[in-house]
């Protein structure tokens, strides 16, 4: 009994992968360019800690650089695509 519900969970965790790596594909995929970054003041950074990150990957922090593969959720929180991928 106990090995038919550990196989049942294993297919119910195959089909959430399956679908959660379909939605990722799903993101638009795009280069981020010069016009992309946000330039802020050291004191508007410090008003508003959520627009200072605009610049960095959601991820791994590390700022996004023109040329950079991204994918981007319409809320604008953007992800190197090697990062979401």
């Amino acid at each position: 009994r106990n090995q038919v519900a550990t196989f049942q969970r294993s297919q119910e965790m195959q089909a959430f992968h399956a679908r959660v790596s379909a939605a990722v594909a799903a993101l638009p995929v795009r280069q981020w360019g010069e016009g992309d970054s946000i330039e802020m003041t050291a004191a508007a950074a410090a008003a508003d800690p959520t627009t200072r990150r605009a610049n960095e990957c959601a991820v791994c922090l590390v700022s996004l650089k023109p040329g950079d593969v991204v994918r981007e959720l319409s809320c604008r929180h953007t992800f190197h695509k090697t990062c979401i991928d």
